[in-house]
C-alpha cells in the first residue's frame, strides 16, 4: 500500500476523533539551498500529508516541534 493510500483513513479518523500528532525533529528532513522551507524530494508524502491535514476540516491538532526554537502557543495554535 503507498503512503498516499492511507491519507484517507488518517482524515477519517482525524475527523472521528480528537487526535494529537506531534512531529518532532522535522528540521531533519528539510531540503536546503533552492529547495529551503521544502522537504527534501525523498519526503514528499510526508509534504502531501502536511499538505492534507493542515488544509481539511477535522477535530485534532497537529504540532509540529524542532529543537531550534521554544514554540508560543495561543488557543489551538503553537509556532515558532
Amino acid at each position: 500500500m503507498e503512503p498516499r493510500e492511507l491519507f484517507p483513513a488518517v482524515l477519517a479518523q482525524f475527523r472521528a476523533r480528537r487526535c494529537l500528532l506531534v512531529l518532532d525533529n522535522l528540521e531533519s528532513v528539510l531540503a536546503t539551498g533552492p529547495q529551503a522551507g521544502r522537504l527534501r524530494e525523498e519526503y514528499a508524502d510526508y509534504e502531501t500529508f502536511l499538505d492534507v491535514v493542515t488544509s481539511a476540516e477535522h477535530r485534532s491538532q497537529v504540532l509540529i516541534m524542532t529543537g531550534k526554537c521554544r514554540p508560543t502557543c495561543t488557543g489551538t495554535a503553537c509556532a515558532c
